[in-house]
């Protein structure tokens, strides 16, 4: 009688230790898994639909610096990364832009720019699944508005190339003649170098007063964009000279899931060539 009963207790404690030993483990489990990288997290659950507007379209969500002022010229250097356009597309920019402030020039009207907008742009385009121009590629882009005309944009008419990939392009728009713009996507790295573009944007005769460099995404999900850095940032002055730029300018509050921060912020003295704007898609590294 005794042993049966203790052999009843025995038992019973061991289911308990049983039932200790799985919850100990769910509790442990769920720990892990909120200590993810966010990116590893974010695989657990559904992402949200985003609006960012369509192709073509407006609403588009950015993650921009931007300087304001009289220049000629604007530069900054891209490191190239493997991006995909989601439904509509990713872009890695550069823009020189005319925000047609006292200047009759005949800008565009938007809601953004009620003065008008002109602008040169050139980067590096990851069209999606349902653009109409290339879907599922990535392309060298350049795109321009002029005084008293309509936006065309005019990517390359290859893809990027394998050799492209984790180099660095330096992007340079200024003008270059009377009414004339140079869009130059260069080698800026020693030996085999990106394959890029150059090309001219004439008739032209905006006064550019503002540069505005970062990533620009379209669509409401599906974009995949790596951390990519803008560093080497010049403006060119009204007597065609270049300087690095010294201070953060303004940057535009980041429309999520679009983001970017300044990983070095540029130097008051030029020293670090406009410092190193950082842009990624929310989750992603940023």
């Amino acid at each position: 009688m005794h042993k049966q009963v203790q052999v009843k207790l025995f038992g019973a404690t061991s289911i308990v230790k049983g039932y200790i030993a799985v919850i100990a483990l769910l509790l442990f489990a769920a720990f892990l898994v909120s200590t993810l990288h966010p990116s590893v997290a974010q695989a657990q659950t559904k992402r949200p639909a985003y609006s960012c507007g369509g192709n073509p379209g407006t609403g588009h969500c950015y993650a921009t610096a931007v300087w304001d002022g009289r220049v000629t010229g604007a530069s900054t250097n891209i490191s190239v990364t493997h991006m995909v356009g989601g439904d509509y597309f990713a872009l890695q920019d550069l823009w020189l832009i005319d925000r047609n402030i006292g200047l009759p020039e005949n800008c565009q009207v938007d809601p953004t720019f009620p003065n008008g907008v002109c602008w040169v742009e050139a980067g590096i385009i990851a069209y999606g699944s349902n653009s109409s121009k290339y879907p599922n590629s990535e392309r060298w882009f350049w795109a321009d508005l002029r005084p008293g005309s309509h936006y065309y944009d005019h990517p390359a008419t290859g893809t990027l190339h394998s050799q492209d990939y984790s180099l660095s392009a330096l992007m340079d728009i200024f003008q270059s003649g009377t009414n004339q713009y140079t869009i130059s996507i260069n080698n800026n790295n020693s030996g085999t170098g990106v394959t890029g573009l150059i090309a001219y944007s004439t008739g032209n005769t905006m006064r550019p007063d503002a540069i505005r460099a970062g990533l620009e995404i379209s669509g409401t999900g599906g974009w995949q964009v790596p951390i990519t850095h803008f560093t080497q940032n010049f403006w060119r002055a009204l007597d065609n000279n270049w300087h690095p730029q010294t201070s953060e300018g303004a940057p535009q509050t980041p429309n999520i899931p679009a983001d970017g921060y300044w990983n070095i912020p540029p130097a008051s003295n030029g020293s670090n060539n406009g410092g190193d704007w950082v842009t990624c898609i929310t989750g992603a590294g940023c």
